[in-house]
């Protein structure tokens, strides 16, 4: 267990129990199956469709962005842990807690996280651009919406069955990889998270052998991170009120099983937040590329006003390694990648501790 090696190494730990509702794959696939209605309703009862598209909406754009989500109160809790190691007793002229931080689990695999190669590939040619599935799916809710709206004051011309029709079949099919998702075995998840819990680990490992002068350094390895780091939220909200951003600084570990380390400039499936700029400017004259949309815990801290910057590896086209499929397995790990992540976050650590 995480907890005892972390002791046995000599450094302080705990586990802290965090209550989360996890269950967004079937939540997800049930909003996109009312979208589906409401687009099927729309012909019959303008108002109704316009009711249930809105409903739909609301509630999957709340959740995916993480600012309103009520939806998930309809999912069952579950306990899950977040192993927490306090900085140990230092001297010197410690000014700022550095919290480093990476997912502990694993997801769920499905056959649409097969397309993601595709979907890195299309947002490289829109150079960034493209949204995530989500998204996308939150916006074919918004356009039945208006369709239905249009509808209900009266207009209805005969192109307004062709334009509901491309959301319906997107809304088709984000019900059915959502189901599939739901319904599917778990990652082994050596690139997704394993990877950068060993990396964290071992960052924190080399920062206590030389520590820096004005940082005490926390590790944080977080429970349900798939469906919006719940884990980490939980871990931030419990510390918010008592904590000034002033004296924090949050630098989260993201999938670094393979590829080559880059830093975050956003985070966000549906409203991309920019990550701290002054961290952000600390990575690029480390001399790391920057991804214009990454995934990692620190969305979670940025949503607080807690300065974090993420970072994470992809390969020389923007691709993720095989995440969230049973490919996903030790074959593919690349132990250059992780040893590459740590020494990038080591320099940024100690430009940040310079800084201070």
């Amino acid at each position: 267990m995480l907890r005892d090696e972390l002791r046995a190494s000599g450094r302080p730990s705990r586990l802290e129990t965090a209550w989360v509702r996890p269950g967004w794959p079937l939540l997800y696939a049930a909003l996109c199956a009312l979208g589906v209605v409401a687009a099927l309703l729309t012909t019959v009862d303008a108002r109704v469709g316009l009711v249930l598209a809105l409903v739909a909406f609301a509630a999957l754009a709340g959740d995916v962005s993480g600012l309103a989500p009520f939806a998930r109160r309809l999912v069952p809790r579950r306990a899950t842990q977040n192993v927490i190691s306090e900085p140990p007793p230092t001297g010197g002229d410690v000014r700022v807690r550095l919290i480093v931080t990476a997912a502990l689990d694993a997801g769920r695999t499905g056959v649409a996280y097969r397309l993601a190669p595709l979907e890195s590939r299309l947002r490289r040619a829109l150079r960034g651009h493209l949204s995530s599935p989500p998204a996308i799916l939150c916006a074919a809710l918004a356009l039945l919406a208006a369709i239905a709206g249009a509808r209900q004051l009266g207009l209805e011309a005969n192109w307004l069955n062709d334009v509901a029709l491309v959301p319906a079949i997107a809304l088709v099919l984000g019900t059915a990889a959502f189901l599939d998702i739901g319904l599917s075995d778990p990652s082994a998840g050596p690139n997704a998270h394993a990877g950068a819990a060993a990396a964290a680990v071992a960052l924190v490992a080399r920062l206590d052998a030389d520590p820096p002068g004005h940082l005490a350094v926390e590790l944080v390895l977080a429970g349900a991170a798939e469906g919006g780091q719940l884990g980490l939220r939980d871990y931030v909200r419990r510390r918010r009120r008592r904590a000034r951003p002033t004296e924090l600084a949050v630098l989260a570990i993201g999938r670094c099983g393979a590829g080559t380390p880059r830093f975050h400039r956003t985070e966000g499936l549906l409203l991309p937040a920019r990550l701290h700029p002054g961290l952000v400017a600390l990575a690029r004259q480390a001399g790391l590329p920057p991804i214009r949309r990454g995934s990692s815990g620190a969305l979670a801290a940025r949503r607080m006003g807690w300065p974090a910057v993420g970072m994470s590896a992809l390969d020389e086209r923007d691709r993720p390694a095989a995440i969230s499929t049973l490919d996903d397995g030790p074959a593919g790990l690349e132990p250059s990648s992780i040893a590459d992540t740590i020494a990038h976050c080591f320099e940024l650590v100690r430009a940040l501790d310079g800084q201070i």
